[in-house]
Formats: structure tokens, C-alpha cells, sequence
């Protein structure tokens, strides 16, 4: 079947629809849907091809890769797709197909976005643990307005030898501790599920009396709404009044938690039911995968991939835009448990410092890239830009015509950038760490 034939299959198939009696139309439906998406280009870039397509079934998981080179192709990424080499042999496992698409998606866009993708918490058995399996669909949050290292630097790395990976970086703080709600009982109560979520923060070390606690720990709890569920200006909203409920569950005494006979007071009696089916959606999504709260020193807070434990190291590596959770291996190398979230560290504070005066970071839509980007807003000239003020981009090569990677947004009447490097770092004081991934 021709390409345009397939389009106008699919076009027909979206407005008459599928039977949705018949056996497996939910299956054939979200087939329609990847087909649908596909021909509407409305997943351009290669991270979200392949996150759409993990989902998917095929005979050969080799086919995760190589099946999609088509729809990498059609989103305007053909240069990525002549560099691959299709290789169905015996000797070619799934691994080796899996490794060789992560190293060549680097060489050719200087990032190590995909590390977002890899780690334990996706697949324990998945060796290299920084090689994204992708037969498999782990649970992951929207790590796409954060930013770990600046959505600038660029992505540098080595491999010294086979499976490892050699990076650069920093290693931020190590994990205190990691907790998860237990999963949803049968006959459990709206009461039982937040009597729970305060129980769990009473079992922790965090300064439950502070109001810089309960905010992170707010921010961190409502980390599952993103720009998918709502516009981010009423995440926003809902966070802030979220953070009065989750106040009064910090300034309860626990033996007040563990008595049942207590009252308690559910979410819907102190906030609007907008706030109450957004907190409902985040805990809900905590739950039921086990992603788990994480504690470390200075009372910092965030969410974890699976599986994280006291001892993890939170770091932030150039090229990735999410922050790492690495767990301690043999020799000082590291394996990859997964991206995490740390309220305090999603701005490349890690690496940049903190953001100058008194700006701060705000989402901006973009209606070219159908989402939101971070945008630097000083609130006394109320003055924004995509251009991150800890960097100086006179300083920054002009890029070349046919640049590889994406450059930097340079402000009005200046050519664009060479994102920056690890020399630009260090010669501004930034200490960068060796870190290896096996």
C-alpha cells in the first residue's frame, strides 16, 4: 500500500470509526490512534515516536526499532534513519540492536535524552542499565518543562568499553530515604487514602513545621499534572490551593493519623473540586505504579523512578534534561535507576547555580511545537526570553549552517549558538564529575 493510500485509509477509519463491540477493538483502536498520530506528524521527534511505539505489539522486539524507522523518517528525521543499518541476524541480538540506536541517536544530536528513558526502574533485566529497553512501558512523569543542566548544554560522552558509558556531570546529594503509598485497597475510603499520605510523611525526616517543607513537598506530590492534563497556568492554580491540604496533614499528630476514630477532614471539604480531582489524579498516579517519594538531606523532596532506596545518588549529567537517580556499583561506576524529579534542582541549579536576582522560570506555549518551553521572566521588568541569564551566549560560537544539534535561542538580531560545553563550564568554576554508567 502506497503512503497516500495508507493516509486516506486511516482519515476514513477516524471518522467512521471501529465497532467497538467487536472482540479487540481496544487493541485496534489504539492502533488507529498511533496510525492517526503518525499521519498528523503530531509526534515529531524521536523520544516521543518511541515512547508512542513501546506500547505497541510485534513479533521481534528488534521490530521496536526498526519498524519505526518509517515513522522517524516521515517526522523529518531521515538523517538519523540512513545512519541505521537494519540488521535482522541471528548474531545481532535485541540488545546490540537496542545499544547501536542509543549511540547513533547521540552522535547525531549531542544529546543523552534517552538516558530519560533506560534504568532499572524500566527494566531489571535491561544490561546496559543506561540502553532504554523498549519492549517494555514503565511509568515516567513530564520531565519535558523541568530542566536539569539548562535545556542548552550539550551531551558529551565516551565508551571506554563495552556496555560502559563515560559522562560528565554532577553527583547532587545522595537519597535519605524513599517511601510509597501502598497500593489501593478494595474498600478503602477517600479518609484512608490521605490518612495513609500523612502517615508516610510523618515516617520521614522531612521538617513537617516548615513552610519551605510543605511547599516542596506539594510540588513534588502534584508533579504528576502537566501540560497534558491542563494548561499550566491552572496547575498553577491548583497547586497553590493543594498546598493548605497538604499542611494540615503535615501539622497533624500521627497518633491523631492512627486512630480511626479521629476526625479527619477529606480533600473535598477544604478544597474547590477542581483542586480535589487534581490532587486525586496525582496520588492515584503515585499509587498504583509505586513511584515513591524521596527524601534527602536539607530537606529536599521529590519522585522517584521504581525501585529507588536511601543511598541513590541524584545527579544531573550534561545532555540530559531530567535529573538521574544512579545507584552506587562496583569500581565507582554507577547503574541507572531513572529520570527523577527534585523540587530545587529542575533549573540546572546543579550546574549553573541559582537563577539570578529575582527571576524565575514560567511556561510559555508554543503553538509550533504544540507545548509548553521555560521561559526566564524578570517579575520588575516583566520581561521574558527563552535565553537562560546564567549563560553568556556572546561567549558561544556561532553555529555552523548545517549544525547537527539544536542551537540556542539567541536574543533578537544575533545569530544563533553552539549550545554550551563542558569547556564553557569549567572555564566558568563549574566542577564537572566522571561519572560511568554500566
Amino acid at each position: 500500500m502506497s503512503l497516500a493510500d495508507f493516509r486516506k485509509a486511516i482519515h476514513c477509519l477516524s471518522i467512521f470509526g471501529l465497532d467497538s463491540k467487536a472482540p479487540g477493538h481496544t487493541r485496534e483502536l489504539e492502533r488507529l490512534r498511533l496510525a492517526r498520530s503518525i499521519c498528523e506528524r503530531a509526534y515529531g521527534d524521536v523520544p516521543s515516536v518511541m515512547t508512542r511505539v513501546r506500547s505497541s505489539f510485534c513479533f521481534d522486539p528488534r521490530d521496536k526499532i526498526y519498524g519505526s524507522l518509517g515513522i522517524i523518517k516521515l517526522a523529518g528525521e531521515s538523517r538519523l534513519v540512513e545512519t541505521l543499518t537494519v540488521d535482522y541476524s541471528p548474531s545481532h541480538s535485541v540488545e546490540a540492536a537496542y545499544l547501536d540506536f542509543f549511540k547513533r541517536y547521540h552522535k547525531r544530536y549531542d544529546t543523552l535524552g534517552l538516558l530519560a528513558h533506560a534504568g532499572l526502574s524500566g527494566s531489571a533485566e535491561m544490561r546496559p542499565t543506561w540502553v532504554p529497553d523498549w519492549r517494555v512501558q514503565p511509568v515516567e512523569l513530564d520531565y519535558s518543562i523541568e530542566s536539569a543542566t539548562s535545556h542548552f548544554v550539550r551531551g558529551e560522552c565516551s565508551y571506554p568499553s563495552s556496555g560502559v558509558l563515560a559522562m560528565l556531570g554532577r553527583l547532587v546529594t545522595a537519597l535519605t530515604s524513599a517511601h510509597s503509598l501502598a497500593p489501593p485497597g478494595p474498600d478503602e475510603s477517600s479518609i484512608d487514602r490521605y490518612r495513609e499520605l500523612g502517615l508516610l510523611l510523618h515516617g520521614t525526616t522531612l521538617n513537617l513545621h516548615a513552610s519551605t517543607s510543605v511547599q516542596r513537598l506539594t510540588r513534588a506530590i502534584c508533579s504528576p499534572l502537566s501540560g497534558s492534563l491542563y494548561d499550566l497556568e491552572s496547575v498553577r492554580r491548583r497547586r497553590e490551593e493543594i498546598v493548605g491540604y497538604v499542611q494540615y496533614i503535615c501539622e497533624m499528630k500521627i497518633e491523631h493519623l492512627r486512630d480511626r476514630t479521629k476526625p479527619f477532614l477529606p480533600p473535598e471539604q477544604m478544597l474547590s473540586p477542581e483542586a480535589t480531582s487534581a490532587l486525586e489524579i496525582c496520588v492515584r498516579f503515585l499509587r498504583q505504579p509505586g513511584l515513591p517519594l524521596i527524601f534527602a538531606s536539607h530537606d529536599l523532596v521529590g519522585v522517584g523512578p521504581k525501585g529507588a532506596q536511601a543511598g541513590d545518588v541524584v545527579s544531573a549529567v550534561l545532555g540530559s534534561r531530567a535529573l538521574l537517580l544512579l545507584r552506587p556499583a562496583d569500581g565507582g561506576a554507577h547503574r541507572l535507576v531513572g529520570p527523577c524529579f527534585v523540587h530545587g534542582y529542575n533549573w540546572g541549579e546543579a550546574l549553573l547555580g541559582p537563577l539570578p536576582g529575582k527571576c524565575i522560570v514560567v511556561p510559555y506555549y508554543e503553538a509550533s511545537r504544540r507545548g509548553y518551553v521555560p521561559h526566564y521572566l524578570d517579575p520588575e521588568t516583566n520581561v521574558s526570553t527563552m535565553w537562560d541569564p546564567r549563560v553568556r551566549w556572546e561567549e558561544l560560537d556561532v553555529q555552523p549552517a548545517l549544525a547537527s544539534f539544536v542551537p540556542v535561542t539567541a536574543p533578537p538580531c544575533e545569530p544563533l549558538r553552539m549550545r554550551p560545553d563542558s569547556d564553557y563550564l569549567r572555564r566558568h568554576d563549574v566542577e564537572l564529575d566522571e561519572i560511568k554508567l554500566i
